[in-house]
């Protein structure tokens, strides 16, 4: 580790986070590392989810049997998420790439500020966390992983299966992505806009579909 990577881990928030052998790059991972991922995520789950409910509840000062799961547990999960969550500034690497791409989408492209390299750790353990909520609360659903199409910005993740939505007035399967759509919210921090209701939203939104 570099000096300014050091730099940026030391000012990070303290969270103890584990990584699969095969990283998170989920679309640059070969069959074979989509399904040891998926493997490592399943079994991992357990530690995880009682590391992420004792410190949470820590920092809150509430009893860890209020995370249960529950819908209710979401609020006071993401409370304490955007309570912790870190921003920095946008590692100058990547800066790079975004004034680049800056030439055709314009200044609006580019980010001074990202998520925490920590932060992104705690988005997984939380989108693991919100997996189980549905998988707790409607036995139909269950864990799985999908490594087509190539080009979905969820190929190789962990998603829920089993789920029935509606669109457009039609019905059809669907699966949940966690850490895409925990993602999705947790950027709402980068542009003031996130909210202590965002993700027991998400979930309403979708066990209330349809």
């Amino acid at each position: 580790m570099d000096f300014l990577n050091a730099l940026r881990f030391m000012k990070d928030v303290r969270y103890e986070f584990i990584l699969p052998p095969a990283g998170i790059t989920f679309r640059k991972m070969s069959k074979k590392e989509a399904a040891e991922t998926f493997a490592w995520f399943m079994k991992k789950i357990p530690e995880r989810m009682e590391y992420l409910r004792t410190r949470c509840a820590a920092d809150l000062r509430i009893s860890p049997e209020m995370l249960n799961y529950s819908d209710h547990s979401l609020l006071l999960l993401w409370r304490w998420f955007l309570k912790t969550a870190r921003t920095e500034k946008t590692p100058k690497e990547i800066l790079e790439e975004m004034i680049k791409g800056s030439a055709i989408f314009g200044d609006s492209y580019i980010n001074k500020e990202v998520l925490s390299v920590t932060t992104h750790m705690i988005i997984l353990d939380i989108a693991l966390y919100i997996g189980e909520c549905f998988i707790h609360n409607d036995p139909h659903l269950q864990w799985t992983y999908r490594t087509t199409p190539k080009n979905s910005v969820t190929v190789n993740q962990p998603v829920i299966t089993g789920m029935i939505v509606s669109f457009a007035g039609l019905q059809g399967p669907a699966d949940f992505a966690p850490i895409h759509m925990v993602g999705v919210q947790a950027s709402k921090i980068l542009g003031k806009t996130a909210e202590e209701e965002d993700l027991i939203q998400l979930y309403h939104l979708w066990t209330n579909n349809p």
